[in-house]
């Protein structure tokens, strides 16, 4: 079934969270990546810690 696939509760990252506090979200959910949102609530793209890590400063927006 897709709702075993799928799930709805899944809180997304603010496109505006530093890389910081992007990771440490990570880390406390069950998941590999979240989803990202701009200030629309729309849907920009999914983040992993590995993309977080490659940023120049994490102390920064995940947009940047």
């Amino acid at each position: 079934m897709i709702s075993d696939v799928i799930k709805n509760n899944i809180q997304p990252l603010a496109v505006s969270e530093t890389g910081i506090n992007a990771l440490s979200y990570i880390s406390e959910s069950d998941y590999d990546a979240l989803p990202v949102v701009n200030a629309k609530d729309q849907f920009i793209g999914v983040i992993q810690e590995k993309h977080i890590l490659s940023m120049n400063n994490i102390e920064v927006s995940i947009s940047s």
